[in-house]
């Protein structure tokens, strides 16, 4: 409740109470007159008055002529830290090598989401073949087909599908049938003329004289000796390369190393082939392998392919 400093004697009473009733207009002009006595009596009243503006009533006031010393220090405070802030970004060269980072990142995305780029960029990891991968792959193909035409060839005459023993047998007889070729060669590239079973299968070179790239005169001397057509001692040469390629090692535990000149007798003996009957999952396994190698080699030759197609387009 405010009370009047100056008149210590007025009390609620004189204020609130008029003729036993409340008048609100008396009210507001007594609260009136207290105020206006309490700052004109009062010896401090030009004090109390000026403390009651504002500081910024006072500033305004006083004009906008004078400087504000705070008001330069935030202004001096904002432009250092807007340098400072320029400073610390990132400059255009930041940016650009960002943006250089995230170059084979975004390729990356482009060539998952097209299939032809994703393609062409798995191909392209395939190396090209050279002559001697060629030759390589190209006898591995052969040798599967060769395999597989044995088996088709016994099946008919069985009506069965054969087992790997009676292929092994089958691979025996023609090494038999082709004696007369291998002592012709033999004679021809300065070998013994009766060679035993490894050294058919692994003399250095018979092998590259059957397995590459056959030497015309070589074909024209075993011809003459054989008194047979060039073509025909061709074919023959190759199949010499392809069943004695795929005639399983384990093989020659039965036969013996014996000589080419003793195999048909060995070939009519009536345990070998009970001999090799006793072998037939090692020779499964070693067609299998065959087959195996076959079917790699097909993929891998296909791929090389595609990739030199690639490789031609592009220039």
């Amino acid at each position: 409740m405010l009370r009047n400093n100056n008149k210590p004697d007025d009390n609620t009473e004189d204020i609130y109470e008029t003729e036993g009733s409340f008048d609100p207009n008396n009210v507001l002009a007594t609260f009136n007159k207290a105020s206006d006595d309490e700052f004109t009596n009062d010896d401090d009243s030009d004090n109390e008055r000026q403390d009651l503006i504002k500081p910024g009533q006072t500033s305004e006031i006083r004009g906008t002529s004078e400087a504000d010393p705070s008001q330069d220090q935030w202004d001096s405070n904002t432009d250092q830290d807007a340098n400072a802030s320029q400073e610390e970004g990132p400059n255009d060269g930041d940016i650009e090598n960002e943006e250089a980072e995230w170059e084979p990142d975004t390729e990356t995305l482009e060539v998952l989401d097209d299939p032809v780029r994703m393609y062409l960029r798995e191909i392209g990891r395939v190396k090209l073949l050279t002559s001697k991968d060629e030759q390589v792959l190209a006898r591995n193909l052969e040798g599967q087909k060769y395999l597989n035409s044995i088996e088709k060839e016994l099946q008919e005459q069985e009506g069965r599908e054969a087992f790997p023993w009676e292929s092994t047998a089958a691979l025996l007889n023609r090494l038999v049938g082709a004696t007369p070729l291998i002592m012709a060669l033999a004679e021809y590239l300065g070998l013994p003329r009766d060679l035993n079973l490894s050294q058919i299968k692994e003399n250095i070179t018979l092998r590259s004289s059957i397995d590459g790239e056959v030497s015309l005169e070589l074909l024209a001397n075993i011809a003459e000796s054989l008194e047979a057509s060039e073509e025909d001692t061709y074919r023959q040469i190759v199949s010499l390369s392809l069943f004695t390629w795929i005639l399983p090692a384990s093989s020659l535990k039965i036969t013996g190393d014996c000589l080419i000149s003793e195999l048909p007798e060995i070939m009519e003996q009536p345990g070998t082939y009970s001999s090799l009957l006793e072998e037939n999952v090692g020779f499964r396994s070693n067609f299998r392998s065959i087959r195996g190698d076959g079917a790699k080699s097909q993929s891998h030759l296909t791929e090389a392919n595609l990739r030199l197609v690639v490789s031609v387009a592009k220039k």
